[in-house]
């Protein structure tokens, strides 16, 4: 994460303008970790603050489209506090800019990950591991391992079941797609509590 953020700062640097180190590390997460995509956001808010020097949180939140990989991951920390609604407000978000085949298929990834975690976890692994284990990004990594953190090896064997069910009714017209995603996400939740 800190090469980002260094190269992040150094861009506004030689664009001559700012930003703290958490405006930057949201503008990583939201942006993504390509540098030509980062570059244009990059531009883009450059032109958005005008003769500002600094550039703000709120700057990024109002220019700065989020991936759908930060959303999917916010998506699952709403789960993992089975925070229903929350995580069908985040799904909505995501569904006005993204097929629902593409958010489920990100969503049984999310979960496979998060499941190798759990197991390289109880294997005794650790952290440091996981890159290479799972075979992703260290900065992706760490943020799996943390979110692993926070969901039972249940929870999540129960979520890759239901995304493994709602991708059989969306591929054979069993219902709105909004709604079988709606769904898979409210029984996902409630796996927690039981």
């Amino acid at each position: 994460p800190q090469e980002w953020l260094s190269w992040v700062q150094g861009e506004l640097k030689a664009r001559g303008k700012s930003m703290d180190t958490q405006t930057a590390a949201q503008f990583v997460e939201w942006a993504g970790h390509q540098t030509g995509v980062l570059s244009q956001e990059l531009d883009k808010l450059v032109v958005y603050v005008g003769n500002r020097a600094r550039i703000t949180a709120d700057d990024v939140k109002t220019i700065t489209p989020r991936t759908i990989e930060a959303s999917i991951f916010d998506l699952l920390d709403s789960v993992a506090v089975r925070s229903a609604a929350k995580a069908i407000q985040t799904l909505r978000e995501v569904l006005r800019e993204e097929h629902p085949i593409k958010v489920l298929t990100l969503m049984v990834r999310q979960v496979r990950l998060l499941l190798g975690c759990d197991a390289l976890r109880r294997r005794g692994g650790n952290a440091a591991e996981v890159a290479s284990a799972l075979g992703i990004r260290p900065y992706e990594a760490q943020k799996i391992w943390q979110q692993s953190l926070k969901l039972s090896t249940r929870q999540l064997s129960k979520g890759l079941s239901e995304c493994l069910k709602t991708d059989v009714a969306l591929k054979t017209g069993g219902g709105d797609p909004g709604f079988l995603l709606e769904m898979m996400i409210i029984r996902f939740c409630e796996e927690g509590a039981s």
